[in-house]
C-alpha cells in the first residue's frame, strides 16, 4: 500500500513584500486607491497573487506578492518593476518611503472555516 501526501504547493514559493510609509492619512488613501490597479499589474507581470494590508498605526501599506520561485521573482525585477516602480516614484515619490523585503515560503498553516 503506498500513501501519498500532498505538499503544500506555497512551499518554496517566493513572496516580496513592499512597504510604503506615507506622510498624511489623505496620502495613505490616495496611495491605496493607486495600488489597486498597480498590484493587478504585477500579477500580470509574473506574481501569482498578491495582498495590500494597510497598517492602523505609521501611515504604511504593505503590498505582498507570491511568485512561483526565485527565478520568476529575478524576471519579474529584471523585466517589469523598473518601470512599475518609475510610476510609483513619479506619483508618490516625495511623500512616502519604501522598504522592500524578499522571503521563501516555509510552512503554512490554516484554521478551520
Amino acid at each position: 500500500m503506498v500513501i501519498l501526501l500532498e505538499m503544500d504547493r506555497t512551499i518554496g514559493q517566493v513572496r516580496y513584500d513592499v512597504t510604503a510609509r506615507l506622510t498624511t492619512p489623505g496620502e495613505r488613501e490616495e496611495y491605496v486607491a493607486w495600488l489597486r490597479g498597480h498590484v493587478r499589474e504585477v500579477i500580470g507581470a509574473g506574481a501569482l497573487r498578491a495582498s495590500v494590508l494597510v497598517m492602523d498605526e505609521h501611515l504604511e501599506v504593505t503590498a505582498s506578492y507570491t511568485f512561483a520561485g526565485r527565478g520568476a521573482l529575478e524576471r519579474y525585477l529584471e523585466e517589469h518593476a523598473p518601470r512599475l516602480r518609475a510610476d510609483g516614484l513619479a506619483r508618490f515619490g516625495g511623500r512616502a518611503t519604501m522598504r522592500r523585503g524578499v522571503g521563501e515560503v516555509v510552512d503554512v498553516a490554516e484554521g478551520a472555516a
